[in-house]
């Protein structure tokens, strides 16, 4: 299964642009991906994907070599540049599917 058909949709649910800047999601095993410069516009979504690519504004890439969330019940857990939890999404292994949707409101 391609590492890029695995991906976390962040949704901007708020009336405001969220700038994601310093923002991280981490495995639950430690593993850590930093956001850069992105603003997240009111009503957008942003796949953040396992595998490597070219990020846009619709699509970010994690880089990883190896699946992040399928092979385990993972948790993934979205921080503000604070270092506040925003999100915690939770896999079910037996689905599968490696996708998951993390609401970002403010």
């Amino acid at each position: 299964k391609s590492l890029n058909r695995e991906w976390i949709s962040l949704v901007n649910t708020s009336a405001s642009p969220v700038s994601l800047k310093r923002w991280t999601v981490r495995t639950q095993d430690g593993k850590r991906y930093r956001f850069g410069r992105f603003t997240l516009r009111p009503g957008a979504t942003v796949k953040l994907h396992t595998g490597s690519g070219r990020n846009t504004r619709t699509d970010r890439y994690w880089g990883s070599s190896r699946h992040l969330w399928v092979s385990v019940n993972g948790v993934a857990t979205l921080r503000n540049g604070s270092g506040a939890v925003v999100a915690q999404c939770e896999w079910d292994r037996d689905k599968r599917d490696g996708q998951k949707t993390c609401m970002v409101g403010v």
